[in-house]
C-alpha cells in the first residue's frame, strides 16, 4: 500500500457513522496506518481512535451551517458575503496549513473523504500541485450538503463544480452504492469502487425469533433523517390504534434524537444509543426492522444516492426488513435489484396498513423474508465485499 494521507471532516472512532467506518476501513486485512488530517475540533480529536494512524493533525472547521431565514434579498446579499470572507478565508488557511502537513508526511496518494463543504473546497485546493495518486470518496452528495447547511445558491454552483472537479482529477473514486456509482460515472473516467459496510458476523437462526401472538415489534435503529415517512408510520398506527389483526404494535427503538407522536394508546420502547452487540440482540428480538428514507424533494439527492449503513445490522439479525421509501430511493432499487425486503412507496396510511399487514398476518411470508435477509447479509452485504472494496479503494488491490 502506498503513503497515504487521509483528509476528512471525521476521524476513526468517533459516535456516527462517519467515525464508525474510517474506523472499519483502517481495519481491513492489507491497509496499513496513514497519516490523518482532521477537519474536526479538540473534542472530537480527543476522542478518535489512533491506534491505525501513522500520524494525526487536527484542523479545526469554521462554522459552515447557516441557521438563520433569508426574507429579502438584501438578506441574502449578506448570506453571500459572510460565506465568501470568514469562511472562505478559513479555508484557505485549512488549506496552506494542510499542505505544510502534506510536505511533512510526503505522501504517495491522498484519500479524500468529502463528508462536508470544508473537506470539498481545502480538497480541491491541496490537489492542485499534488503529483502522486488522488483517492476521492463520497457518502454524501453535495447538494444534500449544500442544503442541508443552507447556504447561497452562488456558493453552491461553486460546490458543484469543485466537487466534479475533484472527481475528474480522481484515480479512484469510493461510493456507497450503485446508485451513486451510476449517478457520477459522467464526471470522470476513474474507476468508482463501492464500499459499503457489511458485518462478517454469523447470522443467527431465523426460526427462534418473532412470532408472538399477541404483539408484532417493530424496530428501528439509528439517526432519524426520514421524519416524513416516521410520521407517516405512526399515523397509519393510530388509524388501526396500534393493533393489526389481533396483534399489538410495538415500537423498539434505539437511536438518537428520535420522536415519537400517537393519538391513541400507543406503544414503544425506546433505549437510546446501544453499542453494537446490545442493538443486534434488541434487534433480534424483533419481528421485523424498519426503514425509512424520506420523500422530500429537499432530501432526494440524500434517498436516491446514499446508503444507509444500518441495512447491514438489520439483514445480519436475519430478521424481514420493512423498507419504506420512494420509487427512486436507494434502498427501495436495492430491494427490486435483489428481489428482497417488504417495501412500502407511499405515505397514505392505507397503503402503509396494506404493506405492513402480510408481514402480521402470514408466517409463511415472516420465513420467506427473514430467509431473504439471511441471503443478503451472506451473499451481498458482506465483510469479504467491504474489505475488497476498501483495498481497491486505497490501491492494495485490482479494481474488479
Amino acid at each position: 500500500m502506498k503513503q497515504t494521507l487521509l483528509v476528512a471532516a471525521s476521524a476513526p472512532g468517533l459516535q456516527g457513522v462517519g467515525g464508525f467506518l474510517i474506523d472499519q476501513m483502517l481495519n481491513v486485512d492489507g491497509v496499513q496506518p496513514v497519516s490523518f488530517a482532521g477537519i474536526i475540533n479538540e473534542k472530537a480529536a480527543a476522542e478518535s481512535k489512533r491506534d491505525r494512524l501513522q500520524s494525526f493533525e487536527i484542523f479545526p472547521p469554521y462554522n459552515e451551517w447557516y441557521t438563520d431565514q433569508i426574507n429579502s434579498v438584501a438578506g441574502a446579499i449578506k448570506r453571500y458575503l459572510v460565506h465568501r470572507t470568514h469562511y472562505d478565508q478559513h479555508v484557505r488557511n485549512q488549506a496552506d496549513l494542510i499542505e505544510h502537513y502534506m510536505l511533512s508526511q510526503q505522501p504517495e496518494q491522498l484519500w479524500l473523504i468529502l463528508n462536508s463543504l470544508a473537506a470539498i473546497d481545502v480538497a480541491y485546493r491541496i490537489t492542485n500541485a499534488f503529483r502522486g495518486d488522488i483517492i476521492t470518496q463520497i457518502w454524501d452528495d453535495p447538494t444534500h450538503l449544500c442544503r442541508q447547511r443552507n447556504i447561497d445558491r452562488y456558493s453552491r454552483s461553486r460546490t458543484h463544480k469543485r466537487f466534479r472537479r475533484l472527481l475528474d482529477r480522481s484515480t479512484r473514486i469510493g461510493v456507497i452504492g450503485e446508485d451513486a456509482q451510476k449517478a457520477y460515472r459522467p464526471f470522470s473516467n476513474a474507476p468508482a469502487v463501492i464500499v459499503r459496510y457489511g458485518t462478517g458476523e454469523q447470522t443467527p437462526d431465523v426460526s427462534d425469533q418473532g412470532n408472538d401472538p399477541a404483539e408484532f415489534r417493530i424496530g428501528l435503529a439509528g439517526s432519524m433523517y426520514a421524519t416524513d415517512a416516521w410520521e407517516a408510520l405512526q399515523r397509519s398506527l393510530d388509524q388501526v390504534e396500534w393493533t393489526i389483526d389481533g396483534r399489538r404494535i410495538v415500537l423498539v427503538v434505539a437511536g438518537n434524537k428520535i420522536t415519537f407522536s400517537a393519538n391513541s394508546n400507543a406503544a414503544a420502547t425506546f433505549r437510546g444509543w446501544c453499542n453494537q452487540t446490545e442493538l443486534r440482540s434488541l434487534l433480534a428480538e424483533c419481528d421485523c426492522l424498519y426503514l425509512p428514507q424520506s420523500f422530500s424533494s429537499r432530501s432526494r439527492e440524500l434517498t436516491e444516492l446514499s446508503f444507509p449503513t444500518k441495512l447491514s445490522d438489520y439483514v445480519a439479525t436475519g430478521r424481514p426488513v420493512f423498507v419504506h421509501a420512494p420509487a427512486y430511493g436507494s434502498v427501495a432499487r436495492f430491494c427490486r435489484r435483489n428481489q428482497f425486503g417488504t417495501v412500502c412507496q407511499s405515505l397514505t396510511p392505507d397503503d402503509i396498513l396494506e404493506t405492513l399487514r402480510p408481514l402480521v398476518q402470514d408466517p409463511q411470508k415472516v420465513e420467506h423474508q427473514s430467509q431473504a435477509s439471511v441471503r443478503i447479509a451472506t451473499e451481498v452485504l458482506t465483510y469479504e465485499a467491504f474489505a475488497s472494496g476498501t483495498r481497491q479503494l486505497l490501491g492494495i488491490e485490482e479494481v474488479d
